[in-house]
């Protein structure tokens, strides 16, 4: 089969994940001319007063800190920086790039990265699982979690470009160790680090998805000492290099508007709960609660252990990752993340439950295939409806919950489990 009828068959064979995409497009247009229009706001003007100050102010030195890095900034910047180029053509107002068109461009560039993240997830499971089960698995990663919060409406915030460089790098590692060597090893190399100081520069704590990296093929202390031995070695320094680049830009940038060259911008906010972390609270109140708000996440954390064969290239490396994250946010001083959609920290770093669910509907399918040879097909068969018919319902509440956080039916800030009753209940018209 020639290389331009390999590619046909390929697009072919991936229909499913286009339509999915291009749904998702319009999904994402409509909502913008309907609810959205006002995407640049709280944290998320925080982060665009970089684009602000370099591009509209063009003035840097002195202007004091930004409190949150530039990372998010740095890949808005070539849409706003375009979105500048037709309003001036057209004879647009900018109001100081919070025109119209200012929010449509930041809109746009958190569904692209949202987009890319998405397809690099689902070119990483089409590796090990078939179509059906790739796609329902990003389907569920999508509408099941906080992301369509942070890519529909609250699209200035980093959460979005955090989830596209964590899926980068989380699924570039697998390409990396295929092809470790030849001769554009510098480059691979540089690009893994370059990707992880991308993740780093987006939000600080995303340099937990290192540990991807870290512990790639790890499954015991022996494989962990091999892997050490493998890492660390001459190759290590151009991607110690790549690291520094986006770091040293952060780093450029403090140095100029405040004049010192590393500050921890957060300043007297901190980590009070690190000797007593709130994970109960994170993960399960009714506040923020993880798995309340995103209960199909914990799907995917109950197939971390009950399908722990799978992936084993992963499998230590998504604990920790997961482990790290909900630590960070539990030691916050405000670990409920202020007025926002769910535990937003964990949005950045969801490639890491795409294998797992994966591993759920793919093996979910095979024991319906393979009941047919059994005695108790019925009750597998049950149990396989019943399994999927709980996803569907979690997914459901993810987006009952967003819409009515949307509403101020139930408070972004400090949810209840009163109202998240009471918004169900109107929804599903019982009194």
């Amino acid at each position: 089969m020639s290389k331009k009828s390999t590619k046909k068959a390929t697009f072919k064979s991936e229909t499913g994940f286009i339509v999915f995409l291009v749904i998702s497009a319009i999904i994402a247009i409509v909502h913008f001319h309907g609810k959205g229009g006002d995407n640049i706001r709280s944290d998320g003007l925080t982060y665009y007063m970089y684009f602000q100050r370099i591009f509209l102010d063009k003035k840097l030195a002195g202007t004091g800190m930004i409190s949150y890095p530039c990372g998010a900034t740095l890949l808005e910047t070539p849409f706003l920086l375009l979105t500048c180029l037709i309003s001036k053509i057209l004879g647009l107002e900018t109001e100081h790039g919070l025109a119209r068109q200012f929010h449509g461009a930041v809109s746009f560039a958190a569904f692209f990265y949202w987009a890319l993240g998405i397809s690099f997830i689902y070119r990483l499971l089409r590796k090990r699982y078939k179509q059906s089960v790739s796609l329902l698995s990003c389907i569920a990663l999508t509408l099941g979690t906080m992301l369509p919060e942070y890519v529909l409406d609250m699209s200035s915030f980093s959460h979005a470009y955090g989830f596209f460089a964590c899926a980068a790098f989380f699924c570039y590692i697998d390409r990396y160790d295929e092809n470790r060597g030849g001769k554009y090893v510098i480059l691979q190399d540089a690009l893994l680090g370059l990707l992880l100081g991308l993740c780093f520069i987006v939000r600080n704590t995303n340099v937990a998805i290192g540990a991807a990296y870290l512990f790639y093929k790890v499954t015991d202390i022996k494989s962990f000492g091999l892997r050490l031995k493998k890492i660390l070695g001459l190759r290590l320094i151009p991607q110690l290099i790549a690291f520094a680049i986006p770091v040293g830009m952060q780093f450029v940038l403090w140095r100029i508007m405040n004049g010192a060259w590393i500050i921890y911008s957060y300043g007297s906010q901190g980590f009070p709960y690190a000797l007593k972390p709130q994970v109960l609270r994170v993960l399960f109140s009714d506040a923020k609660g993880l798995f309340i708000f995103c209960p199909i996440l914990l799907v995917a954390v109950i197939s971390m252990i009950a399908f722990r064969k799978d992936n084993p290239e992963y499998r230590v490396s998504q604990w920790v990752i997961f482990a790290a994250v909900t630590y960070f946010v539990s030691a916050w001083w405000c670990w409920w993340l202020g007025t926002a959609y769910g535990e937003r920290m964990h949005c950045d770093i969801l490639c890491v439950f795409a294998l797992p669910l994966a591993a759920f509907f793919d093996n979910s399918a095979r024991a319906w295939q393979e009941s047919e040879r059994k005695d108790n097909a019925a009750y597998v068969r049950g149990a396989v409806v019943a399994a999927y018919v709980i996803c569907v319902v979690f997914i459901a509440l993810n987006l009952i919950f967003y819409n009515g956080c949307l509403e101020w039916k139930i408070s972004p800030n400090f949810a209840t489990w009163y109202q998240m009753k009471n918004y169900i209940a109107e929804i599903l018209g019982v009194k």
